[in-house]
């Protein structure tokens, strides 16, 4: 039974939220309502010329910071009022330390930070005055800007005024420890690296740049510096409330430097329409994805959804048991005629719909639409190629620690195998074509080389046949024999003679086209005249065939009745003869028939000699061409493992070592020898030695060539054994079986060692407790490549410590570079890594949908990932106020 939910906002609450993002702002802005301002030189006296100067810069947010009054704060806000720009109220207020820059959230009135600057001892006359100090330090005046709400910034740190100017440097470390001392604003660069010396690892300071408005190099406030030094803020909204998130977390969500643009391919966003989801659209941010929900909300169907939809679902060898419990969940809660719709960006830009409907009876297809403004247009893309996506559903990441070759989809997701697999493909069915073209030579040269056994039996029985017959008309009925199987040979072989077939390009499309249309119709011309001319000469060697057999058969006919009125007259000579020829007529057509036997023989030995038997030395040396060809592709695919492997071992930073032994997997040949010896009784023992030892390519040669020696030798078995096994592969005619076995192939494994944490040693993944190997495959996962990353509950086979260790920390350097969905209960992975869009579930019994969904900092997605993370306020208190000792030792 499906749960329902009792999250705190209950059934059928919604809060949708963007996701986070980076936002371009600039917190410390002045007015001419700041007295050191020179009106003519500022560029404008209206609150409006602010607003459009910060537009102008591309800003997105800015805070009005005029010195100890925020006499312009609200008739700002006014004139940004349906512009998108957001205003924060805020002032720089002068303490008897420096500047210090408090900002409050939207819509605060300027009449309320008035009140916070009395409370200060910045009275009414010293509004707009920069040199009217508080007597209180930075750091009190900074706890008294917090208790109203506000946030603290040390304004200008580097430069005349600024905190990082006092001269007791104990002092300066104690205020940039100071927990109510959000941020410390810079010019320099090079003063970050300082200032977080003398922080050491206390604290991870956070740094701003803002533009103090003034431009580059310049000495006065002016509207052409606003936005010339900006911060770029990561949150769903520039507000005060996703300001002060990110200045939490300075790693992910701040930054001095104008964020890259988005180059990886990602999914925008998808649509489920079915029995459990009826209608809902997920969407997506390009950075960390996190649904959170409780059991039975729909998470890990709206994984196996999007896996399906995208027609990358878990494979069904080596994960059977894995793949039908999915397949069972998606028939249940799609329905047939369900449908899931993924709008996605690829690798070029290009926006593309994934449409899928599921099936439960005739498997479907995705259908793939290039997206543009007004219309979408159908697409032949394939989806696998258009966005790989690395997924693993629930239990998957262990199946794959316990799988050395299903693992190595972990080496080929990041390259693209396709041109070498579909060239692997194509040689091994020709192999299988080539195969049963060998099979069909040996065969007929068997059959007729077994005719020939009698050959000298029946030439003896002519000799002593011919001694009966003196006339010389007798002795001419050997060419007789000879010439008309000859002539009928010759018949055969025109009949198999097939008129050529040409496969000309079709043009009709051509006519599609609007421009160079009179280039156009010429190719279409061209293709006229060659498609006449084709057919025409088609039409002529059909008619030259048709006539050429037909005058052969007549012919054949004419010497028919050349050779009745032959027999004829041998049968009257024979009548010469004593008992009027009675028994020599008889003993003549004894002698005819081993005449024409023997005829058929020597037709039947030319032809193999002068046919089949070259036919069947091409075709064998085709095969080892075809070999070659194959094991060069299989070596190409090795060496371009391997590359990416040394790549890997770099990026995961030690944590994991792989490599691919030169052995490869022995299974499947140990599954065809065991074929090839049922009944034959040769040793188990003897059979795993040549699986181990053997390469399918030269142990299928030798088994062809009937060569026991060469295996027993090579193999180092006993010969007896090889000949049992040779003698049951002629008995049961498996040749053909034996030509699959040569083209099997011993498959790469990936050989992956962990190093374990408590001991720095490597140890072979094989080794390791299932919450290590599913480490060291997340380790792996995510250490390379660009596609998006897919995954249901990665949390669920790891050691807590080691969520934050390995994957939290690898997913906080990696950012920007990938796109990651999770369906998770994990506090690491949604918090500590730092999720930019929650997803929360909730459902009735057969019900699911999105209760709400949007970025941490916000209140009620906060909430939410509390109640669903930490199962709410109380036990999170609990558990803290239990914990919290640990911290303070």
């Amino acid at each position: 039974m499906s749960s329902q939910s009792n999250s705190p906002h209950g059934q059928g609450s919604e809060h949708m939220y963007p996701h986070a993002r980076f936002w371009a702002v600039d917190l410390h802005v002045h007015t001419p309502k700041s007295d050191d301002v020179v009106p003519k030189q500022y560029g404008g006296n209206t609150p409006k010329d602010v607003v459009e100067a910060a537009l102008r810069a591309g800003l997105d947010a800015i805070a009005i910071t005029d010195h100890n009054t925020a006499e312009w704060c609200d008739d700002v806000s006014q004139a940004a009022s349906g512009t998108g720009l957001i205003i924060l109220p805020g002032v720089e207020i002068s303490t008897a330390e420096g500047h210090l820059v408090a900002i409050f959230e939207e819509d605060t009135p300027q009449t309320t930070i008035h009140e916070i600057l009395s409370e200060l001892g910045i009275g009414q006359k010293a509004r707009g005055r920069l040199d009217s100090p508080t007597k209180k330090g930075l750091a009190e005046t900074a706890r008294v800007v917090e208790s109203h709400g506000g946030l603290a910034i040390a304004a200008h740190a580097d430069q005349d005024k600024g905190l990082l100017k006092l001269t007791v440097r104990a002092h300066v470390r104690d205020l940039i420890l100071d927990p109510n001392i959000a941020a410390i604003e810079v010019v320099r660069d090079s003063q970050r690296a300082k200032a977080q010396e003398l922080a050491g690892d206390d604290r991870l300071l956070t740094f701003v740049r803002s533009s103090d408005s003034m431009p580059p190099g310049g000495s006065a406030h002016e509207l052409a510096g606003i936005g010339q030094r900006r911060t770029y803020i990561k949150a769903a909204r520039p507000d005060l409330l996703g300001i002060r998130h990110a200045l939490k977390d300075p790693e992910l969500r701040v930054t001095l430097d104008e964020p890259p643009a988005i180059k990886h391919p990602w999914i925008k966003s998808f649509h489920i329409s079915g029995e459990f989801f009826e209608d809902h659209t997920i969407h997506l941010c390009p950075d960390l994805n996190c649904l959170l929900g409780g059991t039975g909300t729909g998470k890990s169907l709206a994984i196996e959804a999007l896996r399906f939809a995208l027609d990358q679902q878990v494979a069904p060898q080596p994960f059977e048991s894995i793949r039908r419990e999915v397949n069972s969940r998606l028939a249940s809660a799609l329905g047939d005629a369900g449908t899931v719709t993924v709008r996605l960006v690829a690798q070029d830009g290009q926006e593309y719909e994934i449409e899928r409907s599921y099936d439960s009876r005739y498997p479907t297809d995705p259908q793939v639409f290039e997206v543009y403004e007004d219309e979408r247009v159908r697409s032949e893309r394939v989806v696998r190629e258009l966005l790989p996506i690395a997924a693993f559903s629930q239990g998957e990441v262990l199946e794959y620690s316990r799988e050395p070759v299903g693992r190595m989809k972990l080496v080929d997701d990041g390259l693209d195998l396709s041109v070498i697999e579909r060239s692997i493909v194509e040689v091994v069915n020709n192999l299988a074509e080539n195969g049963r073209a060998i099979i069909k030579r040996r065969d007929a040269i068997a059959e007729l080389k077994a005719g020939g056994e009698e050959k000298s039996g029946i030439k003896e029985q002519i000799r002593k046949l011919k001694r009966f017959f003196k006339t010389s008309v007798v002795s001419q009925q050997d060419e007789w024999q000879r010439q008309g199987k000859r002539l009928q040979a010759l018949l055969d072989q025109l009949e198999a003679i097939e008129s050529p077939n040409y496969d000309i390009p079709g043009v009709d499309d051509l006519a599609d086209f609007k421009t160079n249309d009179d280039l156009l119709r010429k190719a279409q011309e061209v293709i006229a005249v060659l498609k006449s001319s084709l057919e025409k000469t088609s039409t002529r060697i059909g008619a030259s065939l048709a006539s050429a057999r037909k005058e052969l058969s007549a012919t054949i006919d004419e010497w028919e009745q050349r050779h009745t009125r032959f027999s004829d007259e041998l049968d009257a000579e024979l009548k010469k003869v004593g008992d009027g020829g009675k028994n020599l007529s008889a003993l003549r057509k004894t002698l005819g028939r081993l005449q024409e036997t023997l005829g058929s023989i020597e037709e039947d030995e030319k032809k193999v000699s002068g046919e089949l038997e070259p036919q069947l030395t091409t075709l064998i040396e085709q095969r080892e061409d075809l070999l070659m060809t194959l094991e060069d592709l299989r070596n190409q695919r090795r060496t371009l493992r391997r590359n990416r492997i040394r790549k890997l071992n770099k990026r995961t930073a030690g944590a994991v070592k792989l490599d691919i032994p030169a052995e490869g997997a022995s299974d499947d040949l140990r599954q065809a020898l065991e074929f090839l010896s049922v009944g034959s009784n040769v040793r188990k023992s003897n059979l795993d030695r040549l699986a181990d030892t053997a390469s399918p390519i030269p142990l299928g040669r030798s088994l062809f060539e009937q060569d026991a020696g060469e295996i027993a030798e090579k193999c180092d078995i006993e010969k007896r054994d090889v000949e049992r096994l040779l003698a049951n592969i002629e008995d049961r005619d498996l040749l053909e079986q034996v030509f699959e076995l040569q083209v099997t192939e011993k498959q790469d494994r990936l050989r992956i060692s962990f190093k374990k944490p408590e001991t720095g040693q490597y140890a072979p993944i094989e080794e390791l407790a299932h919450g290590q190997k599913c480490t060291a495959v997340l380790v792996i996962l995510l250490a390379d490549g660009n596609e998006p990353v897919v995954i249901d509950q990665p949390e669920d086979a790891l050691h807590a410590p080691w969520i934050e260790e390995y994957l939290v920390s690898r997913l906080r350097e990696l950012r920007g570079q990938r796109q990651y969905i999770f369906a998770s209960r994990s506090p690491g992975i949604v918090v500590s890594a730092d999720a930019d869009l929650i997803v929360t579930l909730k459902s009735t019994a057969d019900r699911g949908t999105i209760e709400a969904s949007g970025s941490l900092e916000r209140f009620e997605l906060n909430e939410l990932a509390l109640y669903h993370l930490e199962g709410g306020p109380q036990p999170f208190d609990r558990r803290f106020s239990k914990l919290k000792p640990s911290l303070n030792p």
